[in-house]
C-alpha cells in the first residue's frame, strides 16, 4: 500500500499536520498532564477533573484521551463505589469508538446504560444510549439506531438539553439519509441546522454541514456541496480534528471527479488516505480505497482500479461492514462489465443486491438494479433489462422528495415514533394509466437503448463517466 500514499506530491503536503499529530501523542507525558490538571485535590474533585478533560481531548489525542480514562477507571475502583465508575466506562468506550474498535466500544457502552440506569441518571443514561445509536448505524441497523436516538432525545427534551437534543437530530438525520430516506433525513437536518443559529456548538454545526454537504452531493446539488464541503473543511483544521478533516477531504475529492477534475480529485482523496492509515482508521481507509479505484477506472486502468476495490472489499468483510461489503461488490462488478465479463458482473452485482436488500439499503439497492439493467443489456437479455429497470425506475421515484422551504418545522414532534415515510413517499404516485403508460414509454425506448449502450461500453474507458454516487 505504499505506493498508494506515496503518491507525487500528496505524501509531502500532508506530511507536516500528521507529524504535528504523532508528535503531540507520542511527546505527551501522560503521567505528568494528570499530575498537572489534579494535584492539591481530593480523590472525588480528581475523578471528576479526569472525566472532563477525557471529553475534550479524546478527539484530538487518541493516546492521551485513553490514558486520562483509564486513571478515572482506576480512581473510581480505588474508591469502591460503584456508581462512580459509569461516566469513565462511557468516556473509555467512546476512545473504542474513535479508534474503530466497535465490539469493545458496544461492550462498554451497554455496560453504563445499565449503571445509569441503576443510579437513576436519566441524563447520562440518555447519553449512552445516543452512542448505541452510533454503533448500530455504523452497523448498517438504521431502524435500531434511529430507536436509540430517539429515546435520547425524549430525554434530552426534558432536560432542555440543548447540546443533546442536536447530536440526537443529526444522528436521525444521519440513519435516515444512509437510508436513502431523504424527506426524514431532510426534515431532521433542517431542524438541527435551525437550533444551532451562527454555529454557536462548532462541533454540530462541522458535522451537519458534513452531512447536508453529503446529501446535496446525492441530490446532485454539486456547488452547493462543494460550498457546504469547504466550510466544514475549515472549522474541522481551525478544530485540529484530523479525522473529520479526512472525511471531508474524501467529500470534496468525489465533488471533484463530478466536476472532471481527477488531479484535483487525487489531491484530495490521497491526503484522506494518509491521514486515515496514520491513524488506523481502517474502515474509513477502505472508503477512500474504493473512490480512488473510481478514479483509476475512469482514467481507464481498469486492472489498477479493480485492485483497489478488492483490498478495499478485504478490509471491509474483516469487519463485517455491511453497507461497505455492498458497494465493494458492486463496484468490482460494475469493473467487469466494462472489461465485458457479463457472468461475473452479474454474481458480483446479485451478491451486493442480496446485502443491499437484507440491510434496507435503499440506494445501494437502487444502484445495482441500474447494474443489473445495464448487464442484461450488454449481453442481450432484454427480458431481464426490462424486468430490473422498471424496479430501478419504481425505487427512484420513491425516493424522490421535494422540499418545501416554508414548511415549519415542529421540535414536539420529533420525539414520536419514527415516520413509515409512506405519506411524504408515495403522495404523488401516479395513477394505474400514467403508470401502464411509463412502462410503454420505457419498453418502446429500451430498444434504441441497446444499441446505444453497445456504443458507449466500447469508448467508456476513453470517457469521463460522472460519479454521482458518494461512496460511503
Amino acid at each position: 500500500m505504499s505506493t498508494i500514499i506515496d503518491h507525487s506530491g500528496i505524501k509531502k503536503m500532508v506530511m507536516l499536520p500528521v507529524l504535528l499529530i504523532a508528535f503531540s501523542v507520542v511527546g505527551q507525558d501522560a503521567a505528568r498532564y494528570i499530575d498537572s490538571i489534579t494535584q492539591r485535590l481530593d480523590d472525588r474533585q480528581k475523578l471528576e477533573m479526569l472525566n472532563e478533560h477525557t471529553v475534550e481531548v479524546r478527539a484530538r489525542n487518541f493516546a492521551l484521551g485513553s490514558a486520562l480514562a483509564d486513571e478515572a477507571l482506576r480512581l473510581a475502583r480505588k474508591m469502591k463505589d460503584e456508581k462512580l465508575l459509569a461516566l469513565p466506562i462511557l468516556n473509555k468506550g467512546t476512545i473504542y469508538y474513535l479508534t474503530g474498535n466497535l465490539d469493545s466500544a458496544q461492550i462498554l457502552w451497554e455496560d453504563a446504560m445499565a449503571r445509569f440506569l441503576a443510579n437513576n441518571d436519566s441524563v447520562n443514561w440518555a447519553h449512552a444510549c445516543l452512542n448505541m445509536g452510533r454503533i448500530y448505524k455504523a452497523q448498517a441497523d438504521y431502524d435500531k439506531s434511529i430507536s436509540y436516538n430517539q429515546t435520547a432525545l425524549k430525554v434530552a427534551l426534558e432536560h432542555h438539553d440543548t447540546l443533546a437534543t442536536l447530536r440526537c437530530l443529526e444522528g436521525i438525520a444521519t440513519s435516515y439519509h444512509k437510508m436513502g430516506r431523504y424527506q426524514e433525513a431532510y426534515s431532521y437536518y433542517k431542524q438541527t441546522m435551525e437550533m444551532n443559529p451562527n454555529d454557536k456548538y462548532t462541533d454540530i454545526a462541522l458535522g451537519t454541514l458534513m452531512n447536508m454537504g453529503a446529501l446535496c452531493d446525492d441530490l446532485d446539488k454539486i456547488d452547493e456541496a462543494l460550498e457546504r464541503y469547504t466550510r466544514a473543511l475549515r472549522i474541522a483544521d481551525s478544530l485540529q480534528l484530523p479525522m473529520r478533516s479526512a472525511t471531508v477531504l474524501r467529500n470534496m475529492g468525489v465533488i471533484f471527479i463530478q466536476t472532471g477534475e481527477n488531479h484535483k480529485a487525487l489531491n484530495c482523496l490521497f491526503k484522506s488516505l494518509y491521514i486515515r492509515d496514520s491513524l488506523g482508521l481502517k474502515r474509513e481507509y477502505a472508503s477512500t480505497l474504493n473512490i480512488i479505484g473510481k478514479v483509476y477506472e475512469l482514467e481507464g486502468n481498469l486492472q489498477r482500479a479493480n485492485e483497489m476495490y478488492i483490498e478495499s472489499l478485504r478490509i471491509s468483510e474483516a469487519y463485517d461492514d455491511k453497507d461497505r461489503i455492498a458497494v465493494g461488490l458492486r463496484l468490482i462488478g460494475e469493473n467487469l462489465l466494462l472489461s465485458n465479463d457479463f457472468a461475473s458482473a452479474e454474481a458480483y452485482a446479485r451478491k451486493s443486491l442480496e446485502i443491499a436488500q437484507r440491510a434496507s439499503l435503499l440506494l445501494h439497492t437502487k444502484e445495482n438494479y441500474k447494474l443489473l439493467t445495464l448487464i442484461f443489456a450488454a449481453s442481450h437479455q432484454l427480458d431481464s433489462a426490462k424486468e430490473y429497470i422498471d424496479r430501478y425506475a419504481e425505487l427512484k421515484e420513491q425516493m424522490t422528495i421535494e422540499f418545501d422551504d416554508e414548511t415549519p418545522t415542529d421540535l414536539s414532534e420529533v420525539s414520536r415514533d419514527a415516520p413509515d415515510g409512506s405519506a411524504g413517499l408515495f403522495q404523488n404516485t401516479p395513477s394505474n394509466g400514467m403508470t401502464w403508460l411509463f412502462s410503454l414509454i420505457i419498453i418502446t425506448g429500451l430498444v434504441v437503448f441497446i444499441f446505444v449502450l453497445m456504443a458507449l461500453l466500447t469508448c467508456r474507458r476513453q470517457q469521463r463517466k460522472k460519479f454521482y454516487r458518494k461512496i460511503q
